[in-house]
C-alpha cells in the first residue's frame, strides 16, 4: 500500500476529504499537510515558507504528494511542488481539482507535476494506486492507461484527457475530516456537508459551463439519498459535536419531494441549526417554511444580477420577480436571507447597479455579498471575451496559468471600465442593511453615495459584516470570531504581515 499525503491551503475542502476517505478505505496510509496562503473572510494574504512545507511533507514518509487546485491557488500549490521536487526529486507529485480538469494539458507540462487526475477522482485515484508496484523500495508507475488519470513514465505520457465516469454518491465513504480539523480548529464548530454534486445550471462565468459538464442536464446534478445524508449527519453529530450544519450544495432546494422528506428526518434525528445556498427560482412559500421548521436559520441566494438582459447574456435563469418573492417568503418564515451579487458581467452598467441597490434597499436582505467577475479557464464567458477581442492570447495564457491579468488583482479581473464608481456602490451594498431606508434611497438617487466608496477591506466589508454577525440567530458568528482571534494570535506569535487589507477585490 502507498503512503499518500494530500496538500491543501487555507480552507476545508470536501473534495480532498472524500479522496482521503476512499484511499483510507482501500488500505492506503494517508496524511495531510495544511498551510496558510489566503483567508478570504478577512482578506488576509500570507507568505508561505515553501521549503518548510516541503520538508513537512517529506517528514511524513510521503511517497505521493497530492495537490488539489482551484485557479486561485494553482500557482501557490505549484510552488510547493517545485520546492518538494528540489529536496526530493523522486517524490511523485499528483495534481487534480477544477483548474487541472479545465487545462490538463497545460498542467502536466510542468516539470514538478508527475501525474494529473481529471474530474471526480474517487474511483480513478484508487485504480492508479492499485497499479503502482515497488522495486527496491522505489515506486514503479503502471504501464497501462487509467480513465481520468494521465502520468509521465520514461519521458512519455500515459493516459488520455478523458473525464472518468461519475461515481454513485451513496457508495462513497463519509469524508475524512480529522486532519482538516487539526489544522483549522475553528472549522469543527460548523459541519460542512454536500448532498449533491454539480449544478442544474451552466452560467457562462462558472466552471459548470466548461466542457466538463457538456453532458445532458440530468448528469450535471446528482443527489445523495435522504438516508445516506442523515446517516452521515448522525455520525458527524456523535463524533464532532458541531453546533450547526452548513450545506454547501450550489442549489440545495431544487427537488421539493427530496427536501420535504429530508427536512422531516433532519428535524427528528439531527435537530441542529443549519444554513444552505440555493437559486431564487427554487424557493417558494412551502419550501421556506419546510426549511424553517427543520431548523434553517440562513439561506444564501445566488442572485448575481437583477437585470434580465444581463442574465440572458450569461445564460442565467431568473429575474427581479423571482428574487423579490424568494426574499419575501424566506423572511416571512423567519429565515435570515443573504444574497450574492456580481459586478462586471457583460452588459452591466452603473445605472443597473444603482437600480439593484434600490431594489435591495426595498427588500432588505440580511446582508449582501459582493463579487467581481473573474475569467476562469475554459468557461463560456472567457471564450466569448476572447472571440470579441476583450482578451488576447497572452491574457488567456495567464488565466490558464492561474496568474493575474493585472498587478494587485486576485487571479483575473473583469476588465471593468470606470471601476471606481463600482467600488462606491459595492461599499454601499455592504453597509446597506445597517442604514435607514430613506437615507439609502436619497444617496442613490442623488448619487451622493459616490463620495463614500473605499477599497479598504476592513471598512468596506469586514466591519459591516462583523456588526451584522452579532445577530442572535446568526450561528456562524462564533466561527468567525474564533477564526479572527486565532489569526490575530498567529500574527503576534509569527509576526505575519497582513498587507492585504487594502487589496482590490476584483
Amino acid at each position: 500500500m502507498s503512503k499518500i499525503t494530500f496538500v491543501y491551503p487555507d480552507y476545508e475542502h470536501l473534495g480532498v476529504e472524500y479522496l482521503m476517505a476512499v484511499c483510507i478505505a482501500e488500505g492506503h496510509d494517508v496524511e495531510y499537510v495544511y498551510y496558510r496562503n489566503f483567508y478570504s473572510d478577512f482578506n488576509m494574504r500570507f507568505k508561505p515558507d515553501f521549503d518548510a512545507i516541503a520538508k513537512d511533507i517529506i517528514q511524513k514518509g510521503t511517497e505521493i504528494a497530492a495537490f488539489s487546485c482551484v485557479t486561485d491557488n494553482y500557482q501557490i500549490q505549484l510552488k510547493v511542488a517545485e520546492a518538494l521536487k528540489k529536496i526530493s526529486p523522486e517524490m511523485i507529485c499528483m495534481f487534480g481539482g477544477i483548474h487541472v480538469t479545465a487545462v490538463p494539458g497545460r498542467v502536466i507540462q510542468n516539470d514538478a507535476v508527475d501525474c494529473i487526475a481529471l474530474g471526480e477522482a474517487d474511483k480513478s485515484i484508487i485504480e492508479f494506486l492499485r497499479g503502482i508496484t515497488y522495486k527496491k523500495n522505489k515506486i514503479i508507475l503502471p504501464d497501462y492507461q487509467i480513465s481520468g488519470i494521465v502520468f509521465k513514465k520514461k519521458s512519455k505520457f500515459i493516459g488520455t484527457f478523458d473525464i472518468p465516469e461519475f461515481p454513485d454518491l451513496d457508495t462513497r465513504p463519509f469524508p475524512y475530516k480529522d486532519p482538516f480539523y487539526r489544522g483549522m480548529p475553528d472549522a469543527q464548530a460548523a459541519y460542512f456537508i454536500i448532498t449533491t454534486r454539480g449544478c442544474p445550471y451552466n452560467c457562462s462565468f462558472c466552471f459548470n459551463s466548461s466542457s466538463y459538464f457538456s453532458g445532458k442536464k440530468r448528469e450535471r446534478l446528482r443527489r445523495r439519498s435522504v438516508e445516506n445524508v442523515i446517516s452521515e449527519l448522525v455520525w458527524a453529530k456523535e463524533k464532532f459535536s458541531p453546533y450547526s450544519i452548513w450545506f454547501a450544495d450550489d442549489c440545495f432546494t431544487t427537488d421539493a419531494r427530496w427536501l420535504a422528506s429530508f427536512c422531516k428526518e433532519y428535524k427528528s434525528k439531527i435537530n441542529l441549526p443549519f444554513a444552505c445556498l440555493t437559486h431564487p427560482v427554487h424557493i417558494d412559500r412551502e419550501k421556506a417554511f419546510i426549511l424553517k421548521n427543520a431548523g434553517c436559520y440562513n439561506v444564501e441566494l445566488g442572485v448575481q444580477s437583477l437585470s434580465e438582459e444581463v442574465c440572458r447574456r450569461i445564460n442565467r435563469k431568473g429575474d427581479k420577480h423571482h428574487v423579490s418573492r424568494a426574499i419575501t417568503w424566506l423572511k416571512e418564515a423567519g429565515i435570515l436571507v443573504a444574497v450574492d451579487h456580481m459586478f462586471g458581467l457583460p452588459g452591466d452598467t452603473i445605472e443597473i447597479a444603482e437600480e439593484s441597490a434600490l431594489f435591495y434597499n426595498e427588500h432588505r436582505p440580511f446582508w449582501i455579498t459582493v463579487f467581481w467577475l473573474s475569467y476562469f479557464p475554459k468557461t463560456q464567458i472567457t471564450e466569448t471575451a476572447r472571440e470579441k477581442g476583450l482578451l488576447g492570447q497572452k491574457d488567456i495564457e495567464r488565466i490558464e496559468q492561474g496568474k493575474s491579468l493585472y498587478e494587485g488583482y486576485i487571479v483575473t479581473s473583469s476588465l471593468i471600465k470606470n471601476i471606481e464608481q463600482y467600488h462606491s456602490i459595492a461599499f454601499l451594498l455592504n453597509w446597506m442593511p445597517l442604514l435607514p431606508k430613506a437615507f439609502v434611497n436619497l444617496i442613490v438617487k442623488t448619487r451622493f453615495y459616490r463620495i463614500l466608496g473605499t477599497k479598504n477591506y476592513f471598512f468596506g466589508v469586514l466591519l459591516p459584516r462583523g456588526i451584522r454577525s452579532f445577530h442572535p440567530r446568526f450561528y456562524r458568528r462564533n466561527h468567525h470570531l474564533k477564526a479572527l482571534a486565532r489569526l490575530c494570535n498567529e500574527a503576534i506569535q509569527k509576526k505575519i504581515s497582513f498587507y492585504q487589507w487594502k487589496k482590490k477585490r476584483i
